[in-house]
């Protein structure tokens, strides 16, 4: 036990290191610069695609129910007004055919800066010669992400019928038990959705090839981070009043921050994920179509 401890401690110590150096903050800041554009376009796609089989209204209920719980009313207001003003922009079945090509290419754009950030820190890159392809191809990947939320969404949705029905079941059977059930349920079923997310990024958005143990490994430490971490910053954000130090702006600087903070956790997991890969000799190595690159400081020569 002790020594498990000393190479998890070590593993995460290892991980900090590196973190450190490859600039986390300037890497969690465009992340969320782009996903302010994002996240309305986001939304739109994955309500059209996944209200296909289930009705986009109870799809869009659905979601800006949990983007409350990660943004808080405010945010999730704010995100509203402009899904709202977007919808209302497309009228006519060319003008809904471009928006929604608009919506595509930046929703992908936020996760090519995603694939960006994570190539660099486990030091990969496409070639140049495969550029144009491969942007076409990382375009399609991204869009199947996208596609892979909405099913997500779907499965949230089929989970809370499910969860209402055993409820009802546990109420009558246990009634003192029923609240610390559906609680663990609730964490357990948010944990599982989080790590699985994690891990289809870790897997398919990078020009990386990653063995599937290491994928889950780092996949399981981001969700913990992930879920730990927004309960604090939830907490953190909770004390300041944005609004009111802000004033009109402070919604848009919520939202920044609670992503800015959650991507500083998603990089450290891909450090995490990338450190676990060297120590049990898995590393993880460029595809076909990348090469594995260096990052080394160069000494000037005195004249």
């Amino acid at each position: 036990m002790k020594e498990k401890l000393k190479q998890v401690f070590g593993l995460l110590k290892r991980a900090g290191k590196k973190y450190r150096k490859d600039n986390p903050l300037q890497l969690a800041g465009t992340t969320a610069f782009f996903a302010i554009f994002a996240i309305a376009p986001l939304i739109i796609i994955i309500v059209s695609v996944a209200g296909m089989l289930l009705g986009q209204e109870q799809i869009q209920t659905k979601l800006f129910t949990e983007i409350d719980q990660f943004f808080g009313e405010q945010g999730a207001q704010y995100i509203r007004s402009i899904v709202e003003n977007m919808q209302d922009t497309r009228k006519g079945i060319i003008a809904t055919i471009v928006g929604f090509a608009i919506f595509i290419f930046i929703s992908t754009t936020f996760f090519s800066v995603l694939q960006s950030s994570l190539n660099y820190i486990w030091r990969v890159r496409a070639k140049p010669k495969s550029n144009l392809l491969r942007a076409l191809y990382d375009r399609l990947i991204s869009f199947g992400l996208i596609l892979i939320l909405g099913f997500v969404m779907l499965l949230s949705i089929i989970v809370d019928a499910a969860r209402s029905l055993f409820k009802d079941f546990m109420h009558e059977r246990f009634p003192d038990l029923t609240i610390l059930l559906i609680e663990v349920g609730n964490f357990v079923f948010y944990f599982a959705i989080t790590m699985i997310i994690f891990a289809t990024i870790y897997r398919f958005l990078p020009d990386a090839r990653i063995k599937w143990r290491v994928t889950w490994v780092g996949a399981f430490i981001t969700a913990l981070l992930f879920v730990t971490g927004k309960a604090i910053i939830s907490f953190g954000l909770g004390i300041f009043n944005i609004g009111a130090i802000y004033g009109a702006a402070g919604s848009l600087v919520l939202i920044l921050l609670w992503v800015f903070y959650s991507a500083l956790i998603f990089f450290y997991g891909a450090e995490i994920t990338q450190q676990y890969a060297e120590m049990y000799s898995h590393d993880i190595k460029p595809k076909d179509y990348a090469v594995r690159i260096e990052i080394n400081e160069v000494k000037s020569e005195e004249s």
